[in-house]
């Protein structure tokens, strides 16, 4: 009873084994892929769809309904207030930069997978 899979050869392990094993084979290389987009997403965290948000806007829900991107845009175009808009969306990338930076670190010490 000797079943390969790749250059790994597993003998004795009935059935059921071997097939598990092949899958598990099969199955790690997409767990690479998913660690490494939760990586790149984790990039984006504070970018939030700010579309909808802006469509359902008024001055009654500013205070109930800004998110970052929606405070930049009223900050920036609707008050023409330039340096702040633009200071505030620094600080939103710098803080996405870090938790980029923040989860490829412990991707890589808990695993193999990293961007860089």
């Amino acid at each position: 009873n000797v079943f390969q899979v790749g250059l790994v050869v597993l003998s004795g392990g009935g059935a059921a084994l071997n097939w598990a094993i092949a899958d598990l084979c099969l199955i790690i290389p997409v767990f690479i892929n998913l660690i490494i987009m939760l990586i790149m997403k984790m990039g984006s965290l504070m970018n939030m769809g700010y579309e909808k948000t802006i469509l359902l806007y008024n001055p009654s829900t500013y205070e109930t309904a800004d998110i970052i991107s929606s405070h930049i845009y009223r900050i920036g175009l609707l008050d023409q207030d330039w340096s702040y808009s633009t200071a505030i969306g620094l600080f939103n990338s710098v803080i996405n930069f870090g938790l980029l930076i923040i989860t490829n670190k412990i991707s890589k010490r808990y695993g193999e997978t990293s961007l860089w």
